[in-house]
């Protein structure tokens, strides 16, 4: 675990540019906001193979206020518990387009990634008495 640690630390983050392709899969996805009986936000994890191997982004689907926020959370472990092992790739708000920036799925040293999509509406949006103020997928390998 000390090699990803340290591998995470040496990483650029979210650095790569989105290509312009048409087969984008979705790897991930989670409604929110948390707690919510009636949940209104859509945010996804979507891949696509560009020339150097996989990339991967937050895409926020659907969004009901101009206040939502959203972000890509990376790891080189399969299901950091510690907050320590996450990168985050954001928050962004979605007056800013849907989409945050992009890693790719296998860094650079051959080290492979796992990702979330995360979301955050404002607070007069959440659901009174929640703990949560955003909500994410599960963690997924960038590689489908």
């Amino acid at each position: 675990m000390a090699e990803a640690i340290a591998a995470a630390r040496e990483s650029p983050l979210c650095a790569e540019s989105l290509p312009a392709a048409s087969s984008v899969t979705v790897l991930a996805q989670e409604r929110g906001p948390a707690d919510s009986t009636e949940p209104n936000r859509l945010v996804e994890v979507r891949a696509v193979r560009s020339d150097h191997g996989w990339i991967a982004w937050a895409h926020l689907a659907t969004s009901t206020n101009p206040k939502d926020r959203f972000w890509l959370d990376w790891s080189y472990l399969p299901n950091p518990a510690e907050k320590q092992h996450w990168r985050m790739c954001g928050p962004h708000p979605i007056t800013s387009g849907p989409d945050s920036p992009a890693v790719k799925g296998v860094d650079d040293k051959g080290h492979r990634r796992w990702v979330r999509a995360c979301g955050q509406p404002p607070p007069e949006d959440r659901p009174s008495g929640s703990q949560r103020s955003w909500f994410c997928t599960s963690c997924v390998p960038v590689e489908p």
